[in-house]
């Protein structure tokens, strides 16, 4: 069973080495730079496009796509020899908000040093950009993307995102995440032209093989994969950690009246959510100093088996850091049309049956539980999905087993909640810390 009760009181990395240093070094002159890396995101499909990306010129003439500048639009001149930051963003997601507060804090402290920083508006309701950019303190430009041109062209998968290009004009960085945005950038800034422009064509050197070890993407989650057991010890962080980090808003005034009340007592209430130890239909996985993502679906509704393949690019692009579960739990509207208490057990061991079959049938890579009930009162849960264009519900539970979040996972706020989640959450924080210490023993 999956019961809350109530308590008191994708990452990976770009390793930049000496060997990077060498080839910069052709250019006139290395970069004294130690061994650091930069977070990336995502895998799968998406990262093979972003990777795609990198080392290859950044075409200027995007900017013509955007409109609506809120200062002076940057242009091919006036960027030339410059490192530009570009961010997704919504002036209507204040999940994206603090990505917004670091770009505008790169801005501050690089933009005398040749940064352009571009703040890029997801193409819906430009309207609320202005009052969100004004709440925040922007003060780089940013625009609408009204036909969304601009998105395809950078792959972009959610808000925020984060692209870095270089001074030699080439897409360094695709696909940053959040916390590693301000060393990406610093290293980019240290920088000159002609050194930036080394760095594509020393790949073809006789040092190919070092280079390409040095600058590919390294997934860290090959020291710990999704749900498995840790191979690292570290401190719980106390409960004041938790207290004072800045967790994803969520909605909690909706008009529907189950939802509402279940959102405000999960925020004035945090209710902690425990997986059951059996009733699996994969392995249990382990979850300390992850998040976990929590969806509910009907294995009988084809229409809720929707949230499989989301679900399953979120434990993709967040592998090291989250273990998504699916928990099948009955659709009250279909059960309570059913006339006997024969009907409804029936309906239940169908039900469990079919979460069991789904693991192979629907390629699922992720946990499934097949314990029912306890979590909170389904209805409640499934009242928000159900007034959704689509259908589907997840809750998002901190390192410390808190619910944090609540929404529904095909809607734009859910993937910004969970990147959210991952970079202020301090037992993520911990572990991190604790396996990229090992990794360096380890010389990986």
């Amino acid at each position: 069973m999956v019961s809350l009760r109530q308590r008191s009181g994708g990452s990976m990395l770009i390793n930049t080495t000496c060997a990077v240093a060498a080839a910069l070094a052709l250019a006139g002159g290395a970069l004294a730079q130690p061994k650091s890396a930069v977070r990336i995101e995502g895998s799968g499909a998406h990262r093979a496009e972003c990777d795609a990306m990198q080392l290859k010129p950044f075409d200027a003439a995007l900017w013509e796509s955007l409109s609506n500048w809120s200062g002076t639009a940057p242009t091919a001149d006036s960027t030339k020899e410059k490192v530009i930051l570009l961010f997704t963003w919504a002036g209507w997601n204040k999940n994206t908000f603090s990505a917004v507060r670091v770009a505008e804090a790169a801005h501050k402290k690089w933009a005398d040093k040749g940064l352009v920083t571009i703040g890029i508006h997801n193409p819906r309701d430009f309207a609320s950009a202005a009052e969100a950019a004004k709440s925040i303190g922007v003060t780089f430009p940013y625009a609408a993307d009204e036909q969304g041109k601009v998105r395809a062209a950078l792959k972009v998968d959610g808000d925020p995102d984060f692209y870095i290009v270089d001074r030699a004009g080439n897409m360094r960085f695709a696909d940053v995440e959040t916390s590693g945005v301000e060393h990406a950038v610093e290293l980019l800034v240290g920088e000159t032209a002609e050194q930036a422009a080394a760095v594509p064509e020393s790949l073809k050197t006789a040092a190919k093989v070092k280079m390409v070890e040095a600058t590919k993407t390294d997934d860290t989650k090959g020291l710990v994969k999704p749900g498995q057991p840790l191979t690292v010890t570290f401190p719980d962080p106390p409960e004041e950690a938790y207290a004072a980090a800045d967790w994803p808003h969520f909605v909690d005034t909706t008009g529907l009246n189950d939802y509402d009340q279940l959102a405000k007592k999960i925020k004035q209430e945090k209710p902690v959510g425990e997986l059951p130890e059996e009733g699996w239909a994969t392995a249990k996985p382990v979850t300390r100093g992850r998040i976990t993502a929590v969806y509910m679906f009907d294995p009988l509704d084809e229409d809720w088996l929707s949230q499989i393949p989301v679900m399953n690019r979120a434990q993709d692009a967040w592998q090291r850091d989250v273990v998504v579960v699916g928990m099948p739990l009955p659709n009250p509207d279909k059960r309570n049309q059913l006339q006997s208490e024969e009907d409804r057990a029936k309906y239940d061991t169908e039900r469990l049956n079919a979460a069991k079959s789904i693991v192979g049938s629907r390629t699922v890579n992720h946990a499934v539980v097949t314990s029912t009930g306890g979590f909170a009162t389904i209805d409640k849960w499934m009242a928000f999905a159900n007034s959704g264009r689509k259908l589907g519900v997840v809750v998002l539970l901190s390192s410390d087993g808190k619910v944090r979040w609540l929404g529904n996972p095909h809607l734009d706020n859910f993937r910004p909640a969970l990147d959210q989640m991952v970079r202020v959450d301090p037992g993520v924080r911990a572990r991190r810390r604790a396996e990229e210490a090992r990794a360096k023993i380890e010389n990986r």
